[in-house]
C-alpha cells in the first residue's frame, strides 16, 4: 500500500473517532441546557 492511501485511512480514522468523542460530550449533558442571551441597547 502507497503512502497516500495510510495517510487517507489515518485521516479517515481520526475523524470517526473525534466525531464519536465530540458526540457523546454533547449527549452526555442531558436533553436540555440553559442558554443567556445578554442584549444591550446602542448606548450600552
Amino acid at each position: 500500500m502507497n503512502p497516500s492511501n495510510w495517510r487517507f485511512w489515518g485521516l479517515a480514522g481520526l475523524m470517526g473517532i473525534l466525531s464519536v468523542l465530540t458526540g457523546c460530550a454533547s449527549v452526555s449533558q442531558g436533553l436540555n441546557q440553559p442558554i443567556r442571551i445578554d442584549v444591550l441597547s446602542p448606548t450600552g
